[in-house]
């Protein structure tokens, strides 16, 4: 088994509200840019734009083109994170159909923040619940 890593979407997010704990891998990016190479009969190579993308954090940007964009932690450490420094708990709910939803609690008095409805949001899978409970957990915070 393999714990799931969030998107990027939710990673950049969770960076904007203060996540900053050092994870194993984090999402890169190349930047386009050009490279003297004699071999290449024009004396240059292009190397294009490659968008983020998960690489173990000790790479840290080995070169001057390709840039560190986000921490990629796993959906549990996110979890745990909300959990303990905002006191947000996000779970998931099964329906009988197979599909899923998520619920976000507080932990000072265990009120319900939210709870969307099975049928307005619903999700093909546990991993894709969870993740879109974390996503509208950081949104909550200021």
């Amino acid at each position: 088994m393999k714990e799931e890593t969030i998107t990027l979407k939710t990673a950049k997010l969770a960076k904007e509200k203060g996540f900053d704990v050092a994870c194993d891998n984090a999402y890169f990016e190349t930047i386009e840019h050009t490279v003297d190479d004699p071999r290449s009969g024009t004396g240059e190579f292009t190397f294009s734009y490659q968008p983020p993308r998960i690489l173990q954090n000790r790479y840290n940007g080995g070169d001057t083109y390709t840039k560190k964009v986000c921490e990629a932690p796993t959906q549990s450490l996110v979890q745990k994170w909300l959990r303990e420094v905002h006191n947000l708990h996000v779970t998931t709910v099964s329906s009988r159909d197979g599909t899923w939803g998520y619920w976000i609690y507080t932990l000072k008095n265990y009120g319900e923040i939210t709870s969307p409805s099975l049928e307005d949001e619903v999700f093909s899978s546990y991993e894709n619940a969870i993740e879109g409970g974390l996503r509208e957990a950081l949104k909550i915070i200021k």
